[in-house]
């Protein structure tokens, strides 16, 4: 997939699911869900102030391991796991 339509497809992604946020901090790992704008840019400037270990995963689609998330920021994927 090119840089456009994966660029496009995280917009669309961001427009219509939830985004959560992930940090890791010393007790453990932290996930809120996002307030903020909606849109890529205002979420990767709250990662620009919230710090290194914060990531912003929005929503993409469910398989048989669960739910897959892409990193809005490198949109890697991110696969949530029971704990």
């Amino acid at each position: 997939m090119n840089r456009v339509s994966s660029s496009l497809q995280m917009d669309l992604l961001i427009a219509s699911n939830d985004v959560v946020i992930t940090a890791e901090a010393d007790d453990g790992m932290h996930v809120t869900p996002y307030r903020g704008k909606c849109n890529r840019r205002a979420i990767l400037s709250f990662l620009e102030a919230a710090g290194a270990k914060a990531r912003a995963i929005v929503y993409s689609h469910e398989e048989k391991t669960g739910p897959v998330g892409l990193d809005v920021q490198s949109g890697e994927p991110y696969v949530w796991t029971a704990a």
